[in-house]
């Protein structure tokens, strides 16, 4: 197997491992929650949070009772503002249920689509880069092939900035001459 195959392999390899790693969450922190009103169930991490820190219900059935859950949460610790600590608020790395919900969706954010977007971007610039590269490469083979010295086949026109514009001149007279005479046939 040559190299090239070899390393496309071990690329594909890691990016499903890669795919695989940034998942894994997902099959926990995702469930499916049923609106209360009408036959509709959508797949959301909402409220699980609560629900592992033992807070409420975990968003209940739908968006507005986990907004109203908040909402009732915000004004028992403001009613309970004297009492620095309560036994019922449960945190990890000190962050409650709300604060991981949020760190959880901007890691989640950045890893389906920040990360992506920067190796779509990097990626193609490094195309375009070796793009650009060889067709340097190649135009100063043509001058090296047209001869510097002005040798070479056809009356090369020379190498450098100047070669290039004989040549380019000659061209558009070409294609001029051309046109004249296909329209005076």
């Amino acid at each position: 197997m040559n190299v090239t195959r070899r390393r496309g392999r071990i690329m594909i390899l890691l990016a499903w491992l890669a795919a695989g790693v940034f998942a894994l969450p997902q099959t926990f922190v995702f469930r499916v929650l049923k609106h209360p009103e009408i036959d509709f169930y959508q797949c959301t991490s909402m409220g699980f949070f609560r629900e592992v820190l033992g807070e409420g219900d975990g968003g209940g059935d739908n968006a507005t009772s986990a907004t109203n859950a908040t909402s009732a949460a915000s004004a028992a610790s403001a009613a309970n503002a004297t009492n620095a600590t309560s036994s019922s608020s449960r945190t990890i790395l000190g962050l409650g249920p709300d604060d991981l919900e949020r760190v959880y969706s901007s890691i989640f954010l950045v890893a389906v689509y920040m990360v992506p977007l920067l190796v779509i971007v990097v990626t193609y610039a490094n195309i375009l880069r070796k793009i650009v590269r060889k067709r340097r490469g190649s135009a100063s083979e043509e001058a090296l092939e047209g001869g510097e010295e002005g040798g070479g086949g056809g009356g090369g026109g020379g190498g450098g900035e100047e070669g290039r514009m004989r040549r380019r001149s000659r061209s558009k007279s070409s294609a001029r001459r051309h046109l004249y005479q296909w329209r005076h046939r």
